[in-house]
Order: C-alpha cells, then structure tokens, then sequence
C-alpha cells in the first residue's frame, strides 16, 4: 500500500504529492493529462521499470535530465544516462532482483489483452513477473538460467569456427537444467493457483456463460529432452530445450481464445488473469498488493463494472478513468482530478 506518492520531474509533473486512500482510489479527467503517468510511476517503484517503454529518459519530464518518485520509504532515481538508485529507508539497495517484492503490484491496462490472444512470451513474462514478488529464489534461478542460455547461444553459434567450444556444452546445459526444472516447477504450482481462482472470476464478470480454463504442459525432464535434440540445436545453431520456450494454452468454454474470442471476451478474460493474480500474491505475501486498473471501466457494462468494483475490498485499488458521470454513478472511493500536470 502506498499512502503518499510524490513526483518530481516523472513524465508531464515537475513536482506533484498525491495521498491516497487505503480502498478505492478513481482518478479521473480528460485524456492525455497524466492519469496513467501516476499508475506507471507505481509500476516503476515496484518492478523499477515502466510497463510501457524500457528507456528511463522516456520516464524523464522533457528538458530535465533527472526524475524522482518517491512512495512512503522507498525511492527510485532516474538518470537517462545510468542505472536507477534504489532507496529503502535511506538504505540503497544494488540489484532489482533485491527490490523485488517490496511494493507488490498487479497492472491492468489495454495491453494485457496480449497475454490472452498476443505471442508465448507475453505469458512467459506474465508468469515470471508474478511469481518474482513473492519467490526470490525464482528470480535467482531465472537469473541463472538466463547467463548459461546465452552462454550456450553463443557456443552453437561459434563453434563452426571453433569446434572445441562443443566439450564445454555439457557445463551450460547442467544450470539450464537445474535452474530451468524449478522454474518449471513454480510456474506449475503459479498456474494451478491460477486456473482455479480465474476461472471464479471470470464466471462471475461474464454471467457464468463461459468456462475459463488454462493449461500448461512444459517439458519436465529438460535432461532427456536435451540429450534427444542435441543434434537438432546444434544444426540450427540455438537453445530449443528449457522453460524460455513455455507457454500456457487458455480457451472459453472449450474453444481457443487466441482464434475464437471476441475483443470483450479477451477484455473479461486478461482482468480474470490479473484479478487471479492479485490473490495469489496477497495469500504469498504478507503485504496485499495494490491493484492498477487502467482505464478498464470504460469498456465495461454497469453489471460489469459493478461486479469488478465489489471485488476491490482486499486492498488498495487505483483506477484511471475519463468520464464524470460514471463517477457519480459509482459513488465510491476517492476520487483524484488531474488537469495539465496537476492533481486536485
């Protein structure tokens, strides 16, 4: 939870403070006036990057060369031209892998239709991003698993040139296997949780007219199935076997959903996912995570919005919205104007 959220130079604010509520939080105006700036700066101190680009200078009001956001004790600096400078209570933290998990957050906006319909890794990164708030030994082995990948690419890519690199393949495949079998392993015990408790909420939000269901089926004895395309990887020069090439398979009512839905189902779909999510995270965590719902009630039936609504009573919930009357209809939480860089 965050009680104060302070901006200097992040996007459109040169300087804003903004206090929330402990519940529902709707910010709201017209669009291209910051709302989603200040849910993308919460994203941004807790997994210290941004949801929607991967340059900090894009995170840097123009003509300034530095930004801060500050929430409660924690603090993330921004340099366009260096790392950022993580700060807990004074204390200056080195890695992200060491930040991850302090401020847990789960983000919804238009894009995460893309974990239903888009690309294997945009659900790869959906479960990595989940599961590395509450495991830090996951994001260690992901870690791993990472560096012996790439060391190993870069073997199958150069041995021609110099064959002796193939003796030392074996070294690589060992950590790919011991760090990719747990990760297997957690995304396995991740998706479980995932499927039950999705498939309530999507029932609930489309009128129980639709059966969510999410399978997963990796390749568990990365071993064996190592040895058997051995061959294979080095004629076409990359990694083929391991947990980067994992994907969950999820369909409506026994049909696929990257085929058969519709945009409104994909929409019920992505928010089942990510309201899912924020209930594995809080039962992990000893922190509830804080929900960041971006302009998602505008693509919504008032039946809709009101079953999303009633299930915001876990925890703190900001919401990004551009219609007043909506609002008033809502009558519910506090509500933040934003205007030209500024929050009333």
């Amino acid at each position: 939870m965050i009680q104060k959220l302070e901006l200097h130079n992040f996007r459109n604010y040169k300087k804003a403070e903004i206090e929330f509520s402990t519940g529902i939080n709707i910010i709201w105006g017209e669009n291209g006036q910051g709302k989603t700036n200040i849910l993308e700066a919460i994203h941004v101190l807790s997994f210290t990057k941004s949801m929607r680009t991967n340059r900090n200078k894009d995170l840097i009001k123009i003509n300034e060369d530095f930004a801060v956001v500050k929430g409660d004790n924690l603090e993330i600096q921004i340099s366009g031209i260096s790392n950022q400078v993580m700060i807990k209570d004074g204390v200056k933290y080195e890695t992200a892998r060491e930040w991850l998990g302090l401020l847990p957050v789960v983000f919804f906006g238009p894009l995460e239709l893309n974990i239903v319909r888009g690309e294997p890794l945009l659900r790869r990164r959906f479960m990595d991003m989940a599961i590395c708030q509450y495991n830090p030994r996951y994001i260690r082995a992901l870690s791993v698993y990472k560096r012996a990948k790439e060391q190993k690419t870069k073997i199958l890519r150069d041995f021609p040139e110099k064959p002796s690199l193939l003796d030392v393949i074996n070294e690589f495949n060992e950590k790919m296997i011991q760090s990719g079998e747990f990760i297997i392993q957690e995304r396995k015990m991740f998706i479980e949780s995932l499927k039950e408790k999705s498939n309530i909420y999507h029932s609930g939000i489309s009128g129980n007219r639709e059966l969510l269901n999410i399978e997963y089926s990796p390749k568990t004895n990365l071993r064996a199935e190592m040895e058997y395309k051995r061959e294979s990887e080095i004629q076409k020069g990359v990694c083929l076997v391991g947990p980067h090439r994992d994907d969950f398979n999820i369909s409506l009512s026994g049909l696929n959903s990257r085929i058969f839905a519709s945009q409104g189902q994909l929409r019920t779909a992505a928010l089942s996912l990510k309201l899912a999510e924020r209930d594995i995270l809080k039962e992990k965590l000893e922190n509830t995570p804080i929900m960041l719902l971006d302009d998602v009630l505008s693509e919504l039936d008032e039946k809709r919005r009101e079953y999303i609504l009633s299930h915001q009573d876990t925890g703190q919930t900001l919401i990004t919205d551009c219609e007043p009357s909506r609002l008033k209809a809502l009558s519910i939480g506090k509500t933040l104007y934003v205007g030209d860089g500024k929050i009333g």
